[in-house]
């Protein structure tokens, strides 16, 4: 009996030695997740969804909004429009592992006077739309003028309200584009004559405003540029203005000097409308207002297709520019 209780008793212990050894030749795991969306308009949710290897028994998932959670494929709602860095550990008995997907889910802006939804990017301490503008009417619901012709537009005074797309096609350039604005529209009749603060909403949504000189400025010189070079005028600094340019040949012609869009802003060539009315230079330049005049021209900023750097000038106000807005 006594033999039989010891060879029992070296049983239990190889059983032992052999459970152990399983857990030793248990790999660590690889964490991995994707999302069913990435973008989505504030208060929408995002399903997410474990894909890590080597059996993970527990998991911790940030969402990058101080939300977190332990279920291996959970959803969750997303309120404030900005981009989330969002990220999974997972453990077993043999250890952990970390994904870590940087800006992953974009959270944009919806427009609530028209239901326009904006992608948007943090630059700095500035949060800017990556998307030109394309509403049609002021925050407080009055439409906007829409201007098609040519005589029309070239009988504009500095003070008309007006809007249109690029070449009259809305069915082509709005979404793409963002509309064309006079000066007077971008601030809704506001001046802002030698101002170098922001805080003038214009054309923008309740949140935002059309961003300053020194706004633009402050901008370049975060992506690079000196304090001289962001005061002179014309082409100025270096690379500042391929990081804020679309990768690519699908809407810039080539060569697209520089473009790295490093910066997330996405310009894109959306062209212009001059003070004549004729439109020109899709594909070739980008113009954005400032709401900062300068002996009743305003300074403004262009890209170039063929340049890398940021073109900081002023102009007529009865030009038609694209509008970036910034949050307040």
């Amino acid at each position: 009996m006594k033999k039989l209780s010891l060879i029992f008793f070296a049983m239990l212990i190889s059983f032992a030695i052999i459970l152990d050894a399983c857990k030793k030749n248990e790999e660590e795991p690889v964490a991995a997740f994707t999302a069913d969306q990435t973008t989505i308009a504030a208060g929408g949710t995002v399903n997410f969804t474990d894909q890590s290897t080597n059996s993970p028994t527990s998991w911790l998932w940030n969402f990058g909004d101080d939300e977190i959670s332990s279920s291996q494929n959970p959803s969750h709602t997303y309120n404030t429009a900005k981009k989330y860095t969002v990220s999974l550990k997972v453990s077993n008995s043999s250890g952990s592992n970390t994904e870590i997907k940087t800006d992953y889910i974009t959270i944009a802006f919806t427009d609530p006077r028209d239901g326009q939804v904006y992608e948007i990017v943090e630059i700095g301490s500035q949060t800017w739309m990556a998307e030109n503008l394309r509403a049609t009417r002021f925050a407080d619901g009055t439409s906007i003028p829409k201007v098609e012709g040519i005589t029309e537009w070239q009988n504009l005074s500095y003070a008309d309200k007006a809007y249109c797309w690029y070449t009259n096609d809305s069915a082509t350039n709005a979404t793409t584009y963002g509309a064309l604005y006079t000066w007077a529209s971008a601030m809704n009749g506001e001046n802002s004559r030698f101002a170098n603060s922001g805080g003038v909403q214009g054309v923008c949504p309740t949140g935002w405003h059309l961003p300053s000189d020194s706004e633009w400025k402050q901008l370049e010189m975060y992506l690079g540029m000196s304090h001289a070079d962001a005061d002179d005028i014309g082409f100025r600094g270096s690379n500042e203005g391929g990081k804020m340019k679309e990768i690519g040949t699908t809407h810039w012609n080539s060569p697209n000097s520089g473009a790295t869009n490093e910066s997330g802003f996405t310009a894109l060539p959306g062209g212009k409308r001059d003070c004549g009315g004729n439109f020109t230079n899709m594909g070739l330049n980008t113009f954005f207002w400032s709401s900062t005049d300068n002996n009743f021209l305003v300074w403004n900023r262009a890209l170039n297709h063929d340049y890398e750097s940021v073109y900081r000038y002023y102009i007529n106000r009865d030009n038609g520019f694209s509008v970036r807005c910034v949050r307040d």
